[in-house]
């Protein structure tokens, strides 16, 4: 369960700093927030493949984490990728920041929703 502690403060990292800038709004924040709770089922889903007849498709995943990947290499992968996504969003300009957080949720709910067809976490 470490991974979900480290998601939990992630979550809470990202809810604290929710409007310091000028031009970070709260549907940035509400955006971000959505982005890490799908990347978090997607880490637990994922840490459940080790246990599976699947292996991590993912190019990405695969090459970091490897075909059946561990729950700790798992958490570190996902947070790191939580706060670095988190980090790009408030880098960018207000008009390109919403398109990359839409993109990447987008992406992240297809992922969870292969992921639950084939039975990860959606039993």
């Amino acid at each position: 369960m470490l991974h979900l502690r480290i998601a939990a403060i992630a979550i809470a990292v990202a809810g604290a700093s929710g409007c310091a800038s000028d031009n970070w709004t709260r549907a940035d924040t509400r955006r971000e927030l959505a982005y890490i709770a799908v990347s978090t089922i997607d880490a637990v889903q994922t840490s459940q493949i080790r246990h599976s007849p699947y292996e991590e498709v993912d190019p990405l995943g695969r090459a970091v984490l490897g075909a059946k990947p561990s729950v700790a290499d798992t958490a570190v992968y996902f947070v790191s990728l939580q706060m670095s996504h988190y980090l790009i969003s408030r880098a960018l300009p207000p008009k390109w920041r919403k398109y990359w957080q839409y993109a990447t949720i987008t992406t992240g709910s297809a992922y969870v929703i292969s992921n639950c067809n084939l039975g990860l976490l959606c039993e």
